[in-house]
C-alpha cells in the first residue's frame, strides 16, 4: 500500500481476527442447522402413494409427524438465537467504512424468523 509521498505503508492486519471468525463459525452452524431443518421437514410431511403402495395396500401416514415438525421449530428458534448473536457482534464491530454484514446470517433469520412464525400459526 502507498500513501502519499509514495511511501510504503506497513500493513499491520494479519488476516481476520477473533470476532470475524465468531461470525463465519455462527454462519456455517446455522446452515448446517437450516440443512437438518430442512431434512426434517422433509421427513415429516405425509408420505406420498406409489404404484407399488397401492398394490401391496401398504398404510401410509396421511397427515404431517407433529414431532418432527416440533424439533425442526424449536432447531429455528436456535438458528434465529444463533444468527442475533452474529448480527449483534457483526454490528459491535462495524467501524470501518468497507465493513459489511454478514449476508448469509441475515438471509437465515429471515428464513428461520419465517419458518417459526408459519409453524406456529399452523399449529
Amino acid at each position: 500500500m502507498l500513501d502519499k509521498n509514495s511511501n510504503i505503508i506497513e500493513q499491520k492486519r494479519r488476516g481476520p481476527d477473533i470476532w470475524v471468525k465468531i461470525i463465519h463459525w455462527l454462519a456455517a452452524c446455522g446452515w448446517i442447522l437450516m440443512f437438518i431443518v430442512l431434512l426434517l421437514a422433509d421427513k415429516a410431511r405425509p408420505q406420498v402413494a406409489f404404484f407399488l403402495d397401492r398394490i401391496l395396500q401398504i398404510p401410509l401416514r396421511t397427515d404431517w409427524d407433529m414431532h418432527l415438525i416440533g424439533i425442526a421449530c424449536f432447531l429455528m428458534i436456535i438458528i434465529l438465537f444463533l444468527c442475533t448473536i452474529g448480527l449483534f457482534i457483526n454490528s459491535r464491530r462495524h467501524k470501518r467504512r468497507d465493513d459489511r454484514y454478514n449476508r448469509s446470517l441475515v438471509i437465515m433469520w429471515i428464513l428461520a424468523f419465517i419458518g417459526v412464525i408459519i409453524t406456529v400459526v399452523n399449529l
